[in-house]
Order: structure tokens, then sequence, then C-alpha cells
């Protein structure tokens, strides 16, 4: 049914839209668009020994980090990535970070520091960053077996850990 036609047989004699056929309309718009809108947008970028792409995960809980080596609440976060990806890869958790440095030997500078035990991959163009809306780092997504955004997480503290590891001990579950 066209839209035209939808509002024609929704409108009552005098012309006004019934209230209950209205919030039936936006209620249909906004489960439509819902997935849409939740869906983890796709990659396929360099990596460090392989290319990464987020379809090869699927049917994983995926945790993607955005990071960059002059972030200083990424260099809490990678003990914490490490630790996750030790804790739940087995559950079926996939770690991957991706660095936005313009150079990458800045982000081996960084890793020779803080080493990291999950999947790194390189968005130097920021192209990926854009698609996922990223403005702060790090900046953090849990993604679903399905491939849905479940949850995101803008920088970096101790305290957020426990709430980021407890949701994604409920993706696991799910």
């Amino acid at each position: 049914m066209h839209a035209n036609q939808f509002l024609k047989e929704i409108r009552n004699p005098s012309g006004i839209i019934r209230k209950n056929s209205l919030c039936c309309l936006l209620f249909l718009v906004l489960i439509s668009n819902q997935s849409y809108a939740n869906k983890a947008p796709g990659f396929s970028i360099r990596g460090t020994s392989k290319i990464v792409r987020l379809a090869d995960y699927s049917g994983q809980v995926i945790y993607l980090d955005f990071w960059a080596s002059w972030c200083k609440p990424c260099r809490k976060s990678f003990p914490f990535m490490n630790e996750i990806h030790r804790k739940y890869s087995k559950q079926g958790l996939k770690v991957i970070a991706i660095n936005l440095d313009p150079e990458q030997k800045d982000a081996q500078k960084f890793l020779k520091i803080i080493p990291a035990e999950f999947t790194l991959a390189y968005d130097p163009k920021g192209i990926i960053s854009k698609k996922y809306q990223v403005t702060t780092l790090p900046t953090s997504y849990i993604i679903s077996r399905e491939g849905q955004i479940i949850d995101t997480h803008t920088g970096f503290t101790d305290s957020a850990k426990y709430r980021i590891e407890a949701q994604i001990i409920k993706a696991l579950a799910d």
C-alpha cells in the first residue's frame, strides 16, 4: 500500500488522522527502522597479518574498539581487552581493535609498550570510523551474534570495565 493511500485509509470523514492509527503508523516505522539503525556496518580492512572482515565473525559476539596511539584512555583499555579476550574467546567473543593513526608506525610504537593479544586492524583514513560515527577515542561497540550493535561505550575508565564485562557476558549467553 502506498503511503498516501494508507493516509487516506486512516483519515476519518473530517480529514483528521485518527490517533490510534497514527500511533500504529509510528510504531511500524520505528520497528522497521530499528534493525537497520542497529545493524553493525560491515568492513573489510587491512589487519596485522590478514584482511579483517566483520562478516568473517558472524555468529560471534564482537567487542569492536576504535583507538589511536595518542589516546591516553586507550592505554588503560588495552589490558582490559587482553583480559576479556583471554576470558571469553572460547565462549565466542571476538575482540577487534581498529587503529586510526594516519601512520602505522605510531601504532607500532604504542603496541611495543602495550601489546595486544587480539585482532588488530588499521583505518588510517577513518573510513570505518565514519561509518560507526566515532567522535571520541576510545569508542567501543558490543555487537551481537546476529550483527546488531547492542551497546556503545565512549572513553574508558576503570569503573566502566565491570559494566562492559557484564554486557559481554549477557551477549554471550543470548
